[in-house]
Parts: structure tokens; C-alpha cells; sequence
């Protein structure tokens, strides 16, 4: 907030009002702290100059999908956004209901609305999980005629500044790692769940054998 206030002032500008938001997607409940109570050995004489900070907080756990989609949201950017906070910590549920999650951005990849918008959510699930372009590809080809291009857009450019290919590396590292510790630390299960939900959206079992790394085999058996 201070940097836009100085950026404004410097430039001559109005100061806009700034209402800070919380996105919490945690396991445990959100604890508010006061920002007085941040400042150690702070008496009743010296609290008058420290800011009272006020923020807008959003815990996306406590509120199921349908909440989030028709009640705390009308812009559907947010609502996506939402979703993707809610799930990012488990990734057999976020394989299940990515459909659902782009589903929200339809209207942005039908008419390429907010393109640079969409590439940060799109970078951002990249960057964060272990969905890869084409799986992305795949789903959006789904939901709208233009977004398979707008995840390539958006591939091509994290590959030219070797973003991708870090994050590649590392998702076969995890794999690879995640196949050394076996059930123990139950990678496999996690890697059959996400195999069981692609199953019950159609997808193929060659298709889900490249994404998942699974053998035929082994999503033969899940059917």
C-alpha cells in the first residue's frame, strides 16, 4: 500500500483508497491478530501512532464450492481464483475439479477478455502444482475453442524465460522420487485417485497414462 501511495504522490496523483484482502486457504482457522499486539513493550502513551490496519479476510476452506460460486462471488475470475486457493493443498482433489475451476473462465477464453489476467492464473497453477500445459490443454479444449491456445500463449512464454523447464524438471524429480518412497508415502494412491476421477471425465487411458505416469495396467485395474 505504501509504495502505491508513494508512486501516486510522486507522480502528482490523488491517493486512491486501498481496501487490503486476505485470501486464506490454511488448514487451521484463521487467528486475527490486532497490529497493535505486533509491536512488543508498547504502552498506552506510544499505541496512539501505530496504524490501525484493517483488512478484508476470505478463509475459502469454510465455504463449500457452490457458496463460493453463488453467493461470495459475482465476478468469475474470483471465483476461480477462490477454488484454486481451496484445493491448491491437495492435488488428487485439484486433478477432480479443474474442469469445474476453468469452467469459471469460460466467458474470459471465449472472448479473450483479460488475457494478461488469465496467463498469471494460468502461470500460477504452473508454477505451484503439478499440472502440465497439456493436461491444462486438454481441459480448457473442453470448455472453450480459444483456450487451448491462451495455455500454449502462456506455456511458450514461461519456456522462454526457462521457467517451464525448471518447473518440468522438477515435477519428474518428484515423480521419480515419489516412485523411490512408494505407498510409504502414498504417492501411488494419490496418483490412483487422480486417475479414478480423469477415468469418470472420459478421459483415456493412454491420455491418463501420460499425464499420471501410471502404467495401462495399473489404471486398467480402476475400471
Amino acid at each position: 500500500m505504501i509504495n502505491i501511495w508513494l508512486y501516486q504522490e510522486k507522480n502528482r496523483e490523488n491517493l486512491t483508497l486501498i481496501v487490503p484482502i486476505i485470501f486464506y486457504n490454511g488448514r487451521q482457522r484463521w487467528k486475527i491478530v490486532p497490529f497493535n499486539d505486533l509491536f512488543e513493550d508498547c504502552d498506552e502513551n506510544w499505541s496512539q501512532f501505530v496504524p490501525d490496519l484493517k483488512y478484508l479476510l476470505t478463509d475459502v476452506a469454510r465455504y463449500n464450492d457452490e457458496t463460493i460460486k453463488n453467493k461470495l462471488y459475482k465476478r468469475e475470475f474470483n471465483r476461480a481464483l477462490a477454488l484454486i486457493f481451496k484445493y491448491i493443498g491437495n492435488e488428487s482433489l485439484l486433478f477432480e475439479k479443474l474442469y469445474d475451476i476453468m469452467f469459471q473462465l469460460k466467458d474470459y477464453l471465449d472472448n479473450e477478455k483479460d488475457v494478461q489476467l488469465i496467463m498469471s492464473f494460468l502461470t500460477y497453477m504452473m508454477s505451484f502444482t503439478n499440472i502440465t500445459p497439456e493436461y491444462l490443454m486438454t481441459i480448457t479444449r473442453q470448455i472453450s475453442e480459444k483456450g487451448e491456445s491462451v495455455v500454449m500463449s502462456t506455456a511458450m512464454k514461461l519456456r522462454e524465460e526457462g521457467k517451464l523447464e525448471g518447473i518440468e524438471e522438477g515435477i519428474q524429480k518428484g515423480m521419480k522420487e515419489g516412485v523411490a518412497k512408494g505407498k510409504a508415502e502414498g504417492k501411488l494412491e494419490g496418483k490412483l485417485e487422480t486417475a479414478q476421477a480423469m477415468l469418470l471425465k472420459g478421459f483415456s487411458v493412454q491420455e491418463i497414462a501420460e499425464i499420471t505416469g501410471l502404467s495401462e495396467k495399473d489404471i486398467n485395474s480402476l475400471v
